[in-house]
């Protein structure tokens, strides 16, 4: 997974310091979304991986960690369209494989 640091310093217009601080603490946050997720598909419940989605979703994109707002966007379409919870469960590990794969750059 590659961050480029300049490119959001530039569409944000903050200090790469500062950028590399909130990518820091949506890290941490992202986190306890993650896991109410994870609690959502296990318990099917698809109103809640919707929203939880949707939030992450929306957060990534805000710090354009695409990567991860992607994979968020097809889980988020997976629940609204009521897809089976063991297929939503794989889109879900995939997610978090790329949340602790962008901690590995910033953890």
């Amino acid at each position: 997974m590659e961050i480029n640091l300049e490119k959001i310093e530039s569409e944000l217009g903050i200090d790469k310091e500062v950028v590399v601080e909130l990518l820091k603490e949506y890290l941490k946050e992202s986190e306890g979304i993650l896991a109410k997720l994870e609690a959502a598909v296990t318990s099917g419940d698809y109103a809640t991986m919707i929203t939880t989605a949707h939030t992450l979703k929306g957060s990534s994109g805000n710090l354009r960690v695409t990567l991860i707002q992607d994979a968020a966007r097809t889980v988020e379409m997976a629940a609204r369209e009521k897809t089976d919870t063991a297929t939503i469960g794989g889109l879900v590990t995939s997610l978090k494989a790329l949340h602790d794969e962008m901690r590995t750059l910033f953890g």
